[in-house]
């Protein structure tokens, strides 16, 4: 995490990458050298509903809120939300702790390549493997933001 850190500094605003925040506060933007430098994770899921199965590569959700400083403790995330966007509109939503290592650590992460190829960064998309329908995948994915319920 400070090597992602050290990167988070030295990006510049208008490179592209993935926006990163709290819901109503100031998103930090993740450049694709940050996103991967974060160790990355192979899984398999249909490409579109019901589609031949894809390889996907890239860093776990998890790691990508921890690299953006909005991972809280166990006790916070039990109330928190994660809302995914895509460039479309399209938004999902995941429980905190549907993805934290503290509870289900379920492996859903930011496919940055998909069968071996590189993903151009409006292209990226966030992968649940295991999923039965693929309402949850987000193809373009635009940004994330984590949501405190009270």
């Amino acid at each position: 995490m400070f090597a992602a850190a050290l990167l988070l500094a030295a990006a510049g605003p208008d490179e592209p990458g993935l926006a990163v925040g709290r819901e109503g506060g100031a998103a930090r933007v993740l450049p694709e050298a940050v996103l991967a430098a974060l160790p990355a994770q192979r899984v398999s899921a249909p490409a579109e509903h019901g589609g031949a199965e894809r390889a996907y590569e890239g860093p776990s959700l998890w790691a990508v809120l921890e690299a953006a400083g909005v991972a809280d403790r166990p006790h916070d995330q039990v109330r928190q939300a994660v809302l995914a966007t895509g460039r479309d509109g399209y938004v999902v939503v995941l429980a905190m702790g549907e993805v934290s290592p503290e509870f289900a650590g379920r492996p859903a992460i930011i496919a940055l390549r998909q069968d071996g190829m590189a993903l151009a960064p409006t292209q990226w998309r966030l992968v649940l493997p295991g999923e039965k329908r693929g309402g949850r995948t987000v193809r373009e994915l635009e940004g994330l933001s984590v949501a405190t319920l009270r």
